[in-house]
């Protein structure tokens, strides 16, 4: 079970009028620890366990007028622990 720990998550992410979409594929793992953080902040914040893809992040936006800079990153989890590295961070615009 050497790959647990060298499993790095792969997430992808598409924009859309009012949420952010994530995909991944598990190849191996229960489910993904999401975690999102606007971009200039250094706190991460867990966002979903995810087991199937796509998933939507609706984010609450400050000012509906003003599109938002997010940042996203993953862990793989087997039974229900945090397995390997984070995943690389991705950055989408969401607008509404």
């Amino acid at each position: 079970m050497l790959w647990i720990l060298n499993y790095k998550a792969k997430i992808t992410a598409e924009t859309f009028a009012g949420f952010g979409r994530i995909k991944f594929v598990k190849k191996g793992v229960d489910g993904l620890n999401l975690y999102h953080r606007k971009k200039g902040t250094s706190a991460w914040l867990f966002l979903a366990r995810v087991t199937k893809s796509p998933f939507d992040d609706h984010v609450a936006l400050l000012n509906n007028d003003q599109p938002e800079h997010w940042e996203y990153r993953a862990t793989g989890v087997v039974n229900d622990v945090e397995v390997g590295v984070a995943s690389d961070i991705i950055e989408v615009i969401i607008a509404s």
